[in-house]
């Protein structure tokens, strides 16, 4: 699976990419470079475009596939020089594998066989085979994979048409009866169909190469399930003889006694177990060619003498299927007693070979042979062979387990999106599968990839696919990739309930997740001495920014108010406690109006009330849940506090940083002197709000606390010691630095003294605990000091 700093490490990491619309790179942990395309985007459009009672229709969602696949296929032949061959194989194969699921699924999801009616004593070998094909749902399904092998196969590339009859061995036999010398090993000529092989005597060179040709673009065509193009070959190129024996696998047939045939009158073989055991004697006899042998060893149903000209996996797939499907048919015939009383029967050997396909595909998985073994490990491949063997729950298992132990998938990417696609449409379509743990892995797999290549159109399409669970971290996962814009959030956030998607939770995961790690997980500075605080307007860092984004999920929504601001102060306790106070005041500035409710500032005013008096009773008697969005109102309001106390503080210093320079008559410094007194007033004003009230961040400690509420007063203690002294010494600067220009601002400076030993909520502790009481009492000191020589001078 793709993860995002979870348990496993990322498998996967883009380095270069856009939104939808485009390819993104994306590296593998061990190095492959996979270029994420648009296929992704075509794939999911045809997925959720088609209802889902038109997946199996003639258009319906595999057809749309299919096109896609076919279309890169043509993008990939018509492209430039040094096309990738290995990239046109995987569409190819893609384009088999949809055509494969295709062909059988329909099969697989009737409960009834088909009714073919009924047969009689008089009915032909075609309408008895016709009969157990449409009854069977095995024989069925291997014939519509034998004619799926045949249709999927390449072109054929033919042999030039010849006329005439062995031209060249004919003319050596004329030479022969005109007295010229005959070829060295030739003591006759005997020119029917048969001779050379009966003699041993050998072609002319030129018709041997050509009988060679002949005979392999016949296997071809054969291959191809083009028998009449094969018969057809053969007689154009005077082999009638050829085309004879070629026919001997037609099933015989009667349109007149069977009623509904097409065609010919009376045409095919009546007895082709006769004409089955010749074949076999052909493909035995290596006095033939190997593609002649191979001919007959397929059209008789024989495997081994087949195989030597079989060089491919779909090849030798082919032979296994077609000599199944040739066995399965005699044995069906063979158990008609009808049949068996009027047919002739032979006493020749006919091909007897177990076949089970299991082994089949086993075998050539453990083949010696590289081409084949290295075929055979294509996941497309791999996928083609558990369909074909209707173990489906196994095939997704593999896969399940080859991704979760991070094992290497040729192309990857491209398999992933195939097994995800074929899940759902699986699942759309009422398949039976007993495991859907593996389909749900995978999807969840594909999900974390769509997310990592940046394709949002294509990632909810498969999020909603996901159970219930799954739905919200995906998803989450999701969003958190969106990056900064909100129009673009606010886009798939949309999408996201158009479908139905639970949007509450996923942005409440989504917001949680992404202020994660940074200070959230940092452990708290050794003592409040050592924290340094930010400048206000200190630019946030880009790590930091992302986690009060993070926030913004969450206040899309309006019914998630009471989330948001709990959230909002967690992230806030933590940039205070680290003195990144530049970082509360932007997420102060991210607030709505309507934030906190109103609702809950008359809860937190009740709460208030009851611990200033101390009414324990109406403490308890409120409810946890409305005492806990109590006292996240109340500790709102005492960052608000803070910040607006900083800020009120920095505009008054710069201020009395612009006293003129004129003297203190002029209209100049008066003006200046009126803003100064309005500055110092609303700083004092901010500031005093957090020393004079008695229980700024300032929580009562009572019997039955939580674990949670006994570690946020830890917190809050630990604020306390952080910022009270900065606010005692702000007040101390204010009326310290006015002294010379506001009358009284000298004994005030020098009163503070009194202020912090008479507080109510231990202010003298705080600064003790703090280590800045000797900074603060020497500031204060210096006051008193400079009061007592001005009262002496006076």
């Amino acid at each position: 699976m793709f993860h995002f700093g979870e348990g496993a490490a990322a498998r996967y990491a883009a380095n270069r990419g856009t939104d939808d619309g485009e390819a993104t790179l994306v590296v593998a942990a061990s190095g492959d470079n996979y270029l994420i395309g648009t296929d992704h985007e075509e794939f999911a459009a045809a997925l959720r475009d088609t209802p889902e009672d038109d997946l199996l229709m003639e258009d319906g969602v595999i057809s749309k596939y299919i096109a896609v696949c076919e279309e890169r296929l043509d993008e990939e032949e018509y492209g430039e020089d040094g096309t990738d061959l290995t990239e046109r194989e995987h569409w190819r194969l893609e384009s088999a594998t949809w055509k494969l699921i295709g062909t059988l699924l329909d099969i697989r999801l009737d409960a009834l066989e088909e009714d073919t009616g009924d047969i009689h004593i008089f009915s032909s070998d075609l309408a008895r085979v016709q009969h157990w094909i449409g009854k069977s749902k095995t024989l069925s399904e291997l014939v519509r994979v034998k004619e799926w092998l045949e249709e999927t196969a390449p072109p054929v590339l033919p042999v030039e048409v010849r006329k005439g009859y062995w031209p060249y061995t004919c003319r050596q036999a004329r030479e022969a009866l005109v007295g010229f010398s005959k070829p060295s090993g030739v003591s006759k000529f005997e020119l029917d169909p048969d001779g050379p092989i009966r003699n041993r005597q050998p072609l002319a060179p030129d018709d041997k190469n050509y009988e060679l040709g002949l005979n392999q673009t016949i296997f071809d065509y054969v291959r191809r399930g083009r028998l009449e193009d094969a018969m057809n070959l053969c007689r154009v190129c005077d082999h009638p003889w050829k085309a004879a024996s070629l026919g001997g696998a037609l099933y015989s047939n009667d349109a007149l006694i069977d009623g509904n045939m097409e065609g010919d009158s009376i045409a095919g073989n009546v007895n082709r177990d006769l004409w089955r055991a010749v074949c076999f004697a052909i493909a035995n006899d290596d006095s033939f060619d190997p593609y002649e042998r191979a001919v007959y060893a397929v059209l008789s149903g024989d495997v081994k003498n087949a195989l030597p000209v079989c060089t491919s996996w779909e090849d030798q797939v082919w032979a296994h299927i077609y000599a199944l499907v040739e066995q399965k048919l005699s044995e069906c015939l063979a158990s008609d007693e009808q049949i068996n009383a009027s047919a002739e029967i032979s006493d020749l050997p006919l091909p007897s070979e177990n076949i089970k396909l299991e082994e089949v595909f086993e075998k050539l998985v453990q083949s010696s042979e590289r081409n084949l073994h290295d075929a055979a490990q294509n996941p497309f491949r791999l996928i083609q062979a558990f369909w074909v063997m209707d173990i489906v729950d196994s095939m997704f298992e593999n896969f399940h387990m080859k991704l979760e132990a991070k094992q290497s998938i040729s192309n990857m990417p491209q398999v992933l999106r195939f097994l995800a696609h074929l899940f759902l449409v699986l699942r759309k379509a009422g398949y039976q599968m007993r495991n859907i743990e593996s389909g749900n892995f995978i999807l969840r797999s594909y999900v974390d990839l769509l997310i990592l290549a940046r394709k949002p159109s294509a990632v909810t399409t498969f999020t909603v696919e996901l159970p219930a669970e799954l739905q919200i971290h995906c998803h989450a996962q999701f969003f958190k990739s969106l990056g900064e814009d909100r129009d673009v959030r606010l886009k798939y956030l949309e999408e996201a309930k158009k479908r139905n998607l639970n949007t509450r939770e996923i942005c409440l995961e989504t917001a949680e997740a992404l202020m994660q790690g940074g200070v959230v997980r940092e452990h708290n500075p050794s003592s409040a001495q050592s924290v340094i605080l930010s400048n206000l307007d200190s630019p946030v860092m880009d790590s930091e920014r992302t986690q009060i984004l993070g926030l913004e999920w969450v206040l899309f929504d309006k019914s998630q108010r009471v989330e948001a601001l709990g959230l909002w102060n967690k992230l806030s306790r933590r940039f205070l406690v680290f003195g990144r106070v530049n970082c509360v005041k932007e997420l102060l500035g991210m607030l709505p109006t309507d934030m906190p409710p109103q609702d809950l500032i008359q809860q937190a005013l009740n709460l208030t009330q009851y611990e200033e008096t101390n009414n324990e009773a109406a403490i308890s008697g409120m409810d946890p849940f409305i005492k806990s969005r109590a006292v996240q109102v109340w500790e709102f309001f005492a960052y608000k506090a803070l910040i607006l106390a900083l800020e009120g503080y920095g505009k008054f210093c710069v201020v009395l940083s612009q006293r003129p320079l004129s003297g203190r008559e002029t209209f100049q410094f008066k003006d200046w002197l009126e803003a100064l007194k309005v500055a110092k007033d609303s700083a004092v004003e901010y500031v005093e709000q957090l020393l004079l009230p008695k229980n700024w961040l300032t929580r009562n400690t009572r019997p039955n606390m939580s674990a949670q509420e006994i570690e946020q007063a830890r917190d809050f203690q630990f604020l306390r010691e952080v910022y009270l002294p900065e606010a005692v010494m702000m007040l101390h600067r204010i009326y310290y630095d006015t002294r010379e220009y506001i009358p009284g601002h000298l004994e005030k400076s020098a009163q503070l003294i009194d202020m912090i030993s008479q507080s109510e909520d231990k202010l003298y502790s705080d600064l003790m605990r703090s280590g800045k009481a000797a900074q603060v009492l020497t500031a204060i000191q210096r006051a008193k000091a400079e009061l007592a020589g001005r009262t002496r001078k006076e």
